[in-house]
């Protein structure tokens, strides 16, 4: 985050538990857990950390140094996994990743375009990489 001109805290500051409007806390068949936060346009915009191996096959964007928003394929992802995840996992580390996605308003009442956050498996997926650190 820290290559983005980000940090975590950044990210707390901006996004306090007021603005919360959903957190699908953290579980075991998920591996991960994601809290949705208003946009000021109106909108959303989910947070997911979890698992780098599950976090990055939801993953289909990157966001580079620069803010660049950039495709990330399955290649990536199978690289990522082959030159840091199992590297740092044979020496018994873990990584997380942190991953968003945007919700535009587009017109929808936030009432009714929030109605997608009950479908889980409609919102965890096409996220943009933040990033991936160990633990």
């Amino acid at each position: 985050m820290l290559e983005i001109g980000e940090t975590y805290q950044d990210y707390r500051d901006n996004n306090p538990e007021s603005s919360f409007v959903k957190v699908y806390t953290f579980n075991s068949a998920r591996k991960s857990m994601t809290t949705a936060v208003r946009l000021p346009g109106g909108g959303f915009r989910i947070y997911s950390k979890g698992a780098s191996e599950i976090m990055l096959s939801r993953c289909t964007s990157v966001i580079c140094k620069d803010g660049e928003i950039k495709p990330f394929t399955a290649a990536d992802t199978e690289k990522m996994v082959k030159d840091a995840i199992e590297p740092m996992a044979s020496d018994g580390l873990r990584t997380i990743t942190l991953a968003y996605r945007d919700f535009p308003a587009n017109g929808v009442p936030p009432e009714k375009g929030w109605k997608i956050l009950s479908y889980e498996n409609l919102v965890h997926n096409n996220l943009i990489l933040i990033t991936m650190d160990m633990n």
